[in-house]
């Protein structure tokens, strides 16, 4: 999804760069405007997460915490994720949470993803 997100969003003139992929996040958060407020830059832990992605109320969704990275392995996402605690800013909700980490090589033009879920 992030891949044709990322095709329709950005012009190839600025195709290679992370505003361009966060608007790619930005545009696939609509087929789940129903069911989740989206978040820029929102303050947890030390630092700022990407893209966060909280639940509506009475949905049973998991809230999703995105890193964008340019050019770096996607576990590199996680690992500021994880390192920066940005799931603090989660702290009021109970249960499981979904990590993202999705990354861009502008070199081999190709996109990566890892997910991982955790307990908040």
């Amino acid at each position: 999804m992030t891949v044709v997100c990322h095709q329709w969003a950005a012009s190839p003139i600025h195709y290679n760069g992370e505003q361009a992929l966060r608007a790619a996040v930005k545009f696939a958060y609509l087929a789940g405007i129903d069911d989740y407020l989206r978040i820029d830059e929102l303050p947890g832990g030390k630092g700022f997460a990407d893209v966060v992605f909280v639940p509506k109320p009475g949905s049973a969704l998991l809230p999703l915490v995105v890193e964008l990275k340019w050019d770096q392995p996607a576990g590199a996402a996680l690992d500021q994720i994880r390192a920066r605690n940005y799931p603090a800013a989660l702290a009021n909700l109970e249960g499981d949470c979904v990590l993202a980490g999705i990354t861009y090589n502008s070199e081999t033009k190709e996109h990566s993803c890892v997910v991982e879920r955790i307990q908040i």
